[in-house]
């Protein structure tokens, strides 16, 4: 589901892995999924869910596997958020923080979700991968 990289996440990569730049020796604290109506692209942006308890969700993903050339990771427990605004979630984000931070993959979801105020919206657990090709 979340299968392009954000050019933050590529840089990070990059510089870690050949070890250059400026790449960070730890990984981060957390990882967070935000909700979109409008996905971002590889430089940001996009319209993150705003209004009633939303907020971006702590997420645990299991070890990446690969099967014919292709690397996925999934999320190993569902992710819930409760008491949402009205909106039309089209796509996902994974983040290094609970507010601000960085993009790092984001992906749009099979089919859009319309949710009313006070709905809640869950992925379940395996049900947002991480690719890498």
């Amino acid at each position: 589901m979340a299968d392009s990289k954000s050019d933050y996440a590529e840089k990070l990569t990059l510089n870690w892995l050949l070890r250059t730049g400026s790449a960070p020796n730890t990984q981060p604290a957390a990882i967070y999924v935000a909700l979109f109506t409008a996905t971002p692209s590889d430089t940001g942006g996009g319209t993150e869910v705003t209004g009633g308890s939303y907020a971006r969700q702590a997420a645990t993903f299991a070890a990446a596997s690969t099967t014919s050339g292709v690397t996925t990771s999934a999320t190993s427990a569902a992710l819930n958020w409760t008491n949402m605004p009205t909106a039309v979630v089209t796509s996902v984000g994974v983040y290094d923080a609970v507010t601000g931070g960085n993009l790092l993959y984001y992906g749009n979801l099979s089919a859009s979700k319309s949710l009313t105020s006070g709905d809640n919206f869950t992925i379940n657990s395996g049900n947002l991968t991480v690719q890498e090709q």
